[in-house]
């Protein structure tokens, strides 16, 4: 089978806010990574197949709807040939497993459903033999820069926005190579072959959400090390026809003509909207990234394996104030690292 060198862009969810964002995804995706379209979307009330991202998707991949996704975990996991009762997770506190009836508020548990269905349905049409790279999204993201070229991001990492980590590590986007795609995105295994085991581990934590669990199992899969961060360049946005939410429904921002779901985002897309215009300029970016290179990605720990594992090597007081100098440094140095762009910038232009 012959390789394809683009990479495979998948939209996961329902397709919300295309109005807004169709046209900006094609000019900040799409094109400048010349890449393929997937949608892996619910098959509900709110689908529309005349929705653009569904219309100009090579892969197109309807996803049975249901109130309660406990009938959808019993078939995943009569497939992974296990019975174990699964259901003693919904003792595990939070708002992770949300759309399980005997669970909690949020969607966690559908995140969790639709990444397996995604990966069966690439096992099925065998995209990893064709694929190198893919690129896990969403639709309602507006951005305000180009996407990172692939060629800047290395292949043996895990790349992931820096930010909306929750206490865990941003779920939203995600760039991984064909040989990281099932390690990555593949939470439900463990949970439905595993759930006692998995129940002991989380079961002593107040509250779990989804970007927990992704840190905890990229922890568990030995993971943690392949994370990358670039910077955060969208934000999620909300149109009036999209369906309710049980979290942000936005904030209108006046400047941006539209409904914010996260202000946090816009304000962290922001910050690189006037650094970063161009394809040419990521590259400049990352030549010009050192100091931040010098430490580790930022990755959360609130679920306490690593903050456990750091108090055994170094002992609670060192790994404390190891713990409380890290973002500082991390803030020196990203900044130490932007001005080194602006200088390069400068220069090349001022060369030209």
């Amino acid at each position: 089978m012959v390789r394809d060198s683009r990479p495979l862009v998948i939209t996961l969810g329902q397709l919300r806010a295309h109005q807004l964002t169709w046209a900006n995804f094609k000019k900040n995706v799409l094109d400048p990574l010349r890449a393929h379209l997937a949608v892996c979307v619910p098959d509900d009330a709110f689908f529309d197949c005349t929705n653009p991202f569904y219309r100009n998707a090579q892969f197109r991949w309807l996803v049975p709807e249901t109130a309660d996704l406990a009938a959808t975990f019993d078939q995943i996991q009569q497939q992974l040939g296990s019975s174990e009762e699964w259901q003693v997770l919904c003792d595990v506190a939070g708002i992770w497993f949300g759309k399980i009836t005997q669970s909690r508020q949020g969607a966690g548990a559908l995140q969790i459903a639709l990444h397996w269905l995604m990966l069966n349905n690439i096992r099925s049409e065998r995209l990893t033999d064709t694929f190198d790279r893919f690129i896990i999204t969403r639709s309602d993201f507006y951005y305000l820069c180009p996407h990172p070229p692939l060629e800047c991001l290395d292949a043996d990492s895990l790349w992931i926005p820096d930010g909306e980590d929750y206490s865990g590590l941003c779920d939203r986007h995600r760039v991984v190579s064909s040989a990281d795609l099932v390690a990555s995105c593949n939470l439900i295994d463990d949970f439905l072959i595993r759930p006692h085991e998995m129940r002991r581990a989380m079961i002593t934590k107040s509250a779990w959400n989804i970007e927990q669990v992704t840190a905890f199992h990229f922890s568990r899969n030995g993971l943690i090390s392949k994370v990358k961060r670039f910077p955060y360049i969208m934000f999620l946005v909300r149109a009036p026809e999209d369906p309710a939410t049980a979290f942000s429904t936005g904030t209108y921002i006046p400047d941006i003509g539209m409904m914010v779901k996260y202000p946090s985002e816009l304000r962290r897309a922001k910050r690189y909207c006037n650094l970063i215009r161009s394809t040419e300029e990521w590259h400049v970016y990352f030549a010009s990234r050192y100091f931040s290179n010098l430490l580790p990605a930022r990755i959360h720990s609130s679920y306490g394996v690593e903050k456990a594992a750091g108090a055994l090597r170094h002992g609670p007081f060192l790994e404390f104030m190891l713990r409380a100098l890290r973002r500082p440094m991390r803030m020196v140095c990203r900044w130490l690292d932007e001005e080194r762009f602006r200088l390069n910038i400068f220069l090349r232009h001022f060369a030209g």
